[in-house]
């Protein structure tokens, strides 16, 4: 199993490779009248996109209400470092994946993940990025947008420039032009918020209802005009439950009560 690259960029022009389309993950399978989701990542250059897509696969393909064990995932996406993207275009799965949604009391449907070239590498051309996440979001019943470490002015920027760009290269309103939003925030260490989903839309709730400044609710307004759906999920550190054992156990070894 690999990816294709379905869109690049070479010399000033989109090359877009239809064939390079995925096929069922079964020889024998066919998507006949079955559903399909596409999902795709969207983010800065080396926060991690890659990362998190393979951690998506390795999870659809076992099936498995679990995490799955960073030793044991198999990196089907090139992992990106901070010096050289190594996703550029748009790069897919080469499989749709059979997806069974029982216990999320839906039916099986095919799954196709996306993987989009990262923003703000000093070495691309920026007139291609709003085009490759413009189709890319397009495409996708689910997007999401990888954050690490902190929503703050400059991850809003990015995504209010990229819709900005599309409109004046579309010409079009992009009002309920995309489906869903999914905000991943990584490596979340507020403890006022939960994890996940739930924690994630108090956050939300919080910025959008509270927030002094008023900039991080108008920015939730603006694409929740855009989206169909925009929810927020905080992601823990990979490590966490093995940073917080130890910190507890230094604040008893120092006689102070442990949260």
């Amino acid at each position: 199993m690999a990816t294709r690259k379905i869109l690049d960029y070479e010399n000033g022009e989109f090359v877009y490779d239809a064939s390079k389309l995925p096929t069922p993950m079964h020889d024998d399978a066919y998507l006949g009248n079955q559903p399909l989701g596409i999902i795709s990542i969207i983010g800065e250059h080396g926060s991690g996109k890659s990362f998190l897509q393979n951690v998506m696969l390795n999870y659809l393909q076992i099936n498995e209400n679990s995490f799955i064990d960073s030793e044991k995932i198999i990196n089907t996406f090139a992992l990106e470092d901070h010096n050289e993207a190594q996703t550029t275009g748009i790069d897919v799965f080469d499989k749709y994946i059979l997806f069974d949604a029982k216990r999320e009391g839906r039916q099986k449907h095919y799954v196709s993940i996306w993987d989009t070239e990262g923003s703000l590498d000093p070495h691309q051309d920026e007139r291609k990025i709003p085009a490759i996440l413009g189709m890319a979001a397009f495409c996708s019943s689910v997007v999401i947008y990888n954050i690490k470490s902190h929503f703050d002015s400059n991850n809003m920027r990015n995504m209010e420039k990229l819709l900005d760009d599309l409109r004046v290269r579309w010409k079009v309103s992009l009002d309920n032009m995309f489906q869903d939003l999914v905000i991943v925030i990584r490596d979340w260490d507020d403890d006022r918020y939960n994890f996940g989903f739930e924690g994630g839309e108090e956050y939300k709730k919080y910025q959008r209802e509270k927030n002094r400044e008023g900039k991080t609710a108008g920015f939730f307004r603006m694409i929740e005009n855009v989206f169909r759906s925009v929810r927020v999920f905080l992601m823990p550190q990979p490590n966490y439950h093995v940073m917080k054992r130890a910190l507890n156990k230094d604040r008893k070894m120092s006689g102070k009560k442990s949260n």
